[in-house]
């Protein structure tokens, strides 16, 4: 299979693949940033440090691990890493502001950013499992 740069499951993404991307997803890639940016501004909340934790996580396993094992990472991959990361963020994000009051702002962040990640995590299930069902199959 020869290997082409792209954001669809199947295609390497790399940064050829960002730059050619359509509009629409770069800005939705740059709205992202933005939103888990944003957790620093409530760095002292357990949520947010959860929110920050899984980000980094599947950043270090798609920039530093795959790479040092020489796995190509194809958009699947990313979306895979996605899948495995980012619900444990989410998870600490809920548990963090159960049966306590928080602020306003770190509210509507907490929903905010829930539901930048369930849109995400829609279209990274899919490609995750493309990119499952190419690798066994």
């Amino acid at each position: 299979m020869e290997l082409e740069s792209g954001y669809q499951a199947l295609q390497v993404w790399d940064q050829q693949a960002v730059a050619s991307a359509p509009m629409a997803l770069k800005v939705w890639l740059g709205l992202m940033g933005v939103s888990v940016a944003f957790a620093l501004l409530f760095i002292k909340r357990s949520g947010a440090r959860y929110i920050l934790t899984s980000v980094v996580l599947g950043l270090l396993v798609t920039k530093f691990i795959a790479p040092f094992f020489a796995l190509t990472i194809y958009s699947g991959f990313v979306a895979l890493t996605h899948v495995c990361c980012w619900p444990l963020g989410l998870y600490g994000l809920w548990r963090d502001g159960k049966g306590r009051s928080v602020s306003k702002s770190y509210f509507v962040w907490s929903i905010w950013i829930s539901l930048i990640f369930f849109i995400s995590l829609i279209f990274d299930v899919r490609d995750a499992f493309k990119y499952l069902f190419f690798l066994l199959f």
